[in-house]
């Protein structure tokens, strides 16, 4: 990520204009407002805000030596309850070239004074993720590296935006892709093409930078989709790896290896594998023989005297983000042996959030599926009293939980 230096950062958001007269305004606020805004790794306010951007960001130049906009300007926008969304407000990098068409620097403009940007809330958001979870650590029924690439082809994609592209794979038939955060970094809208050469745009991205992970929403539904293995293989498991090479002109490149070995570190668990990883496969899907996603194909060591040494992040990490950032009920609800059931929940006032078992699963009013059995309830809201129950979760009937919440005693 290319992050501002120091002394722009101060500029932009302390400025005034007393102190620096040569600035614009930028208007940016969300669709729900009250999400706080963060200027290239700085909190700067929550919306609506005005942001006070250095002229020459708006082309206020005139010669070689003028001053201008040297490094993008990144915002993030986040709200309890909704998917962060990062994205950029300025088009370049530009060049500024002499009457010999030499090309003397790079420079970036704001392509808006005025932004308006809807979130999305995480129900929204997720769908209905994780019917295609699979949790089982029994022995899955092997198939041939031939079956297991005609199976899993229509469920990967690749993933295009004005930066470069990746690859990538559907999780649930409502949508849901996966990829590296490398790859939509930088990108507010990227394109999703299928193998039958289909494709749609999106701006749902939600990315988790730690892991180097990336999820996609889509529209549509029934689509293809791949099963998830949290629990990671052995190594000397033979695997598979999938996707896009060298900007996706050779389209589901198939290589195979074995599980080298697996490695933890501060970002999670990695799957070492032989299997050829290259520019391009990076957001694929590593395989079992069963078909099941093992792996997101993520990067390899690329040193003199060095072959076979690539790494994927392991599914336990995919499914750990699902469940902690997305609530673990949209994961339990979706086995495919599991019972479900619609609960209704309200409360007064109204937007308040909503924890299951501990995590966080959208705001009121919703209508949440849950697996049938015992849930613990908390709905919360700032200025009021936390609201808590145990919930039993019943087949077949209409559940509806209505909760008046009590403000906090000044």
């Amino acid at each position: 990520m290319v992050r501002l230096t120091a002394r722009f950062c101060a500029l932009l958001i302390a400025c005034s204009p007393a102190l620096f007269a040569g600035t614009k305004d930028v208007k940016v606020d969300t669709i729900p407002s009250g999400a706080e805004v963060e200027v290239n790794g700085s909190v700067t306010c929550s919306t609506p805000c005005t942001l006070r951007i250095p002229s020459y960001y708006f082309g206020s130049k005139h010669t070689v030596f003028s001053t201008h906009g040297a490094e993008p300007i990144r915002l993030r926008l986040a709200k309890s309850g909704y998917v962060p969304k990062t994205f950029e407000i300025t088009i370049g990098p530009l060049h500024w070239h002499n009457v010999y068409g030499n090309n003397l620097y790079d420079y970036y403009l704001v392509s808006s004074t005025d932004f308006k940007i809807r979130l999305d809330s995480v129900e929204t958001f997720i769908g209905g993720i994780s019917s295609s979870i699979s949790g089982s650590t029994t022995e899955p029924r092997q198939g041939s590296v031939e079956a297991v690439v005609h199976a899993s082809v229509p469920a990967i994609v690749r993933v295009s935006g004005g930066h470069g592209s990746g690859s990538g794979f559907l999780v649930t038939s409502t949508g849901l892709v996966v990829t590296n955060a490398h790859v939509v970094e930088k990108e507010s809208t990227v394109r999703v093409t299928f193998s039958n050469g289909n494709s749609v745009e999106s701006s749902q991205i939600y990315s988790d930078e730690d892991r180097d992970l990336a999820l996609i929403k889509i529209p549509g539904e029934g689509y293809p989709s791949l099963k998830l293995q949290p629990v990671p293989p052995n190594p000397g498991a033979d695997v598979v790896a999938i996707g896009c090479p060298l900007s996706a002109q050779l389209v589901n490149t198939v290589t195979k290896g074995v599980v080298s070995g697996i490695r933890n570190g501060d970002h999670g668990t990695w799957i070492q594998t032989d299997a050829a990883i290259n520019p391009g496969n990076s957001g694929g899907p590593l395989l079992n023989l069963s078909g099941e996603v093992v792996g997101i194909n993520t990067m390899k060591i690329v040193e003199p005297g060095v072959s076979g040494i690539g790494f994927s992040l392991a599914s336990k990490e995919i499914a750990g983000v699902l469940k902690n950032r997305f609530g673990m009920t949209a994961l339990e609800a979706a086995q495919p042996d599991s019972q479900v059931q619609t609960v209704s929940f309200a409360s007064n006032p109204p937007a308040a959030e909503i924890e299951i078992d501990g995590a966080f699963i959208g705001n009121t009013p919703a209508d949440v599926p849950l697996a049938i059995g015992e849930r613990r309830v908390r709905i919360t809201k700032k200025g009021f009293q936390p609201w808590e129950r145990s919930l039993r979760v019943v087949a077949g009937a209409k559940q509806v939980i209505s909760a008046d919440l009590e403000p906090v005693a000044q």
